[in-house]
C-alpha cells in the first residue's frame, strides 16, 4: 500500500494518513544535517517493518546516525517527582 507523505517545511515534520491515522516525523535542521526529533506512529498502524533492519544498516554505513526511541514516553514517568508530573 502506497503511502502519500506531506512535507510540511514550515513546520519542520512530515506527515501521513495511514489507515485514518494521523503519523508525524518532527526534525531539526542545523548546517544542512537533518536530525529527527520525534516520531508519532500511533500503535494501530505502528510495528509493520516500514524500515527493515537491512534499510537501517545501509543508512548507518552511508553515515546516517541511528538511534534508539522507547515504544512510549512512559518510562520518563517513573523518574519524574509528583511535582513535575503535573
Amino acid at each position: 500500500m502506497a503511502v502519500n507523505v506531506v512535507h510540511n517545511a514550515a513546520q519542520r515534520r512530515f506527515e501521513a494518513v495511514v489507515d485514518g491515522v494521523s503519523c508525524v516525523l518532527e526534525y531539526g535542521l542545523h548546517d544542512g544535517v537533518m536530525t529527527i526529533t520525534h516520531t508519532g506512529v500511533p500503535a494501530q498502524v505502528g510495528g509493520r517493518g516500514y524500515a527493515s533492519w537491512a534499510q537501517l544498516r545501509e543508512m548507518s554505513d552511508a553515515g546516517m546516525s541511528i538511534q534508539s526511541h522507547g515504544y512510549s514516553h512512559d518510562y520518563f514517568l517513573t523518574d519524574l517527582s509528583p511535582h513535575h508530573l503535573r
